[in-house]
């Protein structure tokens, strides 16, 4: 029941927060709360790794959901620019794509994980894969709405 409830936070954050974090979007650009909300998501990630009460690990949840929503709300804009009018919807559907194969294979890979190293190590890894996303985007980011510039 507590990871049920857990879960119902976690998306009851998300569902709240992506009008905001669109309304964020619009008003500072998307490179600022793309990278807010991957650094909140790595941040509430990591946190769980060393949450040693449910109270801790719903505060992590929280901050993870934050994280998500600004991101969430922020990605698609972006892809739809970048793509252009006569790319949206394959550029949409092949985020799409990827966002619900990352969350298919995602508790597989971590309960894989789980089995060979420590609870605490599962979450830290994935809190730098995370991080490692966030750098990858900021560099992609930039290489495409140069080439998109230079077109």
């Amino acid at each position: 029941m507590l990871i049920g409830i857990a879960l119902t936070i976690e998306l009851a954050v998300i569902a709240l927060l992506k009008p905001y974090g669109g309304h964020l979007y619009d008003r500072v650009g998307e490179g600022k709360v793309i990278g807010l909300g991957i650094l909140l998501s790595a941040l509430g990630v990591l946190a769980i790794a060393f949450s040693t009460t449910y109270v801790l690990i719903l505060t992590s949840i929280i901050l993870f959901a934050i994280g998500v929503a600004f991101t969430t709300a922020s990605v698609p804009p972006l892809i739809s620019r970048i793509a252009g009018e006569k790319a949206h919807g394959t550029a949409l559907g092949a985020m799409e794509t990827i966002k619900d194969i990352g969350q298919a294979l995602g508790p597989i890979v971590m309960g894989i994980m789980l089995t060979y190293i420590s609870y605490s190590s599962t979450f830290i890894v994935v809190a730098m894969i995370i991080s490692s996303a966030a750098l990858l985007s900021v560099l992609l980011r930039r290489k495409a709405l140069d080439r998109k510039t230079l077109s």
